[in-house]
């Protein structure tokens, strides 16, 4: 008899499960609604509605077989515990809840199931940590024992493998990207915190950038009449790809400087290591000496499929493409995109700690060729009367954010020449 896992995967919004085998194969598949049980006395109704689901997909399968065990991937899930503890997108407390002590939230998934299902093994572990197993027994990272997996969706999760295993820790939770602190006193993140990545890197955190640009920017948009809680990160791909200005800036605000993050000191991901674990990725050139355009580079066949004549009817496709080949193949000869954005960085390293000598605040201390520093607006207006700056956002009533670039062609003089006069301001 054959014998199939179901497989779990809970989400912020929907609730996907299929029955698999050992070979990875799926044979029937279905999904729930997370987002209609949101609530901390929703979770055994969506515990029986689950429940109910899973089995209805059992039985409809044709043939017989056996059940031998049930794995859950969930956001903040412990493994050792089998509980997910806390977790920021599901199960809040209501508005009119009596006692909303955090602690309370602790939910017994693992065990909660298995009473569902007499003599079937579950069990439960983070998300990311789940999708980072899938991909080191059937995916990109097959045979791969040293390797770090970054999922995004509702939120931001990460997964740790070394030396062919998995890391948990001694709580469940090692190496939890998502809440990462990268802007003191920024976001609000749906721990608490305010600054954590997933704030800013995450379904929810591309809809919040969106809304923020609609207020500082004034293109016309179609999202102008969509309300927050209509609009979803979906929308905003299905806009970006028609050419909308505020979903392009969102989406460029999220994943932008791919080449600049690869060089930073910070970073030790190298373009082989996305070309093997990435099924598709960008590669930015004009700050880096290119003189138009971007890299698409798809490394799975699979999607790769018609894309030629998709970006030919959005206008995407150069006439004279070969061009933009031959600039990125020299670009990648001998190391030149390397050492290009290695001065560009050099130049902010200079400025960043000038910046920091002169007694201002970064609003994100970034280590690639932006900076953000927080300046007085009397200053601020000094300095725009020399300088081209990128005004970013008001932090308080008498400061703002800018931003501040480098790229290949910035002079080592014209550094030093700022450096003096902010030293003079």
């Amino acid at each position: 008899m054959k014998k199939l896992a179901v497989g779990i995967d809970l989400g912020g919004t929907n609730t996907a499960f299929g029955l698999v085998d050992e070979n990875g194969d799926i044979f029937a598949e279905s999904v729930i609604s997370t987002e209609k049980y949101k609530y901390f006395s929703d979770y055994p109704k969506y515990i029986e509605a689950l429940c109910e689901a899973v089995h209805a997909l059992c039985n409809s399968v044709s043939f017989e077989f056996e059940l031998i065990g049930i794995g859950i991937g969930a956001p903040n899930a412990n493994y050792h515990t089998g509980q997910v503890v806390t977790p920021a997108n599901l199960w809040k407390f209501s508005p009119d809840e009596q006692d909303p002590r955090e602690e309370r939230r602790m939910f017994n998934i693992a065990a909660d199931i298995a009473a569902k299902f007499e003599g079937v093994q579950v069990a439960v572990t983070n998300d990311a940590n789940a999708a980072t197993i899938g991909e080191m027994v059937f995916g990109s990272a097959k045979g791969v024992k040293d390797f770090l997996m970054v999922t995004l969706g509702t939120g931001l999760g990460s997964g740790f493998v070394a030396n062919g295993e998995m890391i948990y820790g001694h709580d469940g939770f090692a190496g939890e990207f998502g809440h990462v602190i990268v802007e003191r006193g920024g976001r609000e993140c749906g721990c608490g915190r305010k600054g954590c990545l997933e704030a800013y890197a995450s379904a929810i955190g591309i809809k919040r950038t969106a809304f923020e640009l609609m207020a500082t920017m004034n293109d016309k948009s179609p999202l102008r009449d969509i309300s927050f809680n209509d609009l979803d990160s979906a929308i905003l791909y299905q806009h970006a790809v028609k050419g909308d200005p505020i979903a392009k800036e969102a989406f460029r605000l999220t994943g932008m400087r791919l080449g600049y993050a690869l060089a930073s000191k910070d970073c030790d991901v190298t373009l082989p290591d996305l070309a093997r674990l990435a099924d598709v990725f960008y590669i930015g050139g004009t700050k880096v000496g290119a003189l138009f355009g971007e890299a698409v580079v798809i490394t799975n066949p699979s999607i790769n499929r018609d894309f030629r004549y998709m970006i030919k009817r959005q206008g995407g496709m150069l006439a004279k493409g070969r061009l933009l080949g031959i600039q990125f193949e020299t670009l990648f000869e001998d190391g030149l995109y390397y050492e290009l954005a290695d001065h560009a960085l050099a130049m902010s390293d200079i400025l960043r700690e000038a910046v920091k000598g002169a007694g201002l605040p970064l609003q994100v201390d970034s280590p690639t060729n932006q900076l953000f520093p927080i300046v007085p607006d009397s200053l601020l207006e000094k300095i725009r009367e020399k300088y081209a700056v990128t005004y970013m956002n008001r932090v308080d009533e008498s400061r703002s954010c800018i931003r501040l670039c480098t790229s290949w062609a910035t002079p080592d003089e014209y550094v030093d020449k700022f450096i003096d006069a902010l030293k003079a301001l």
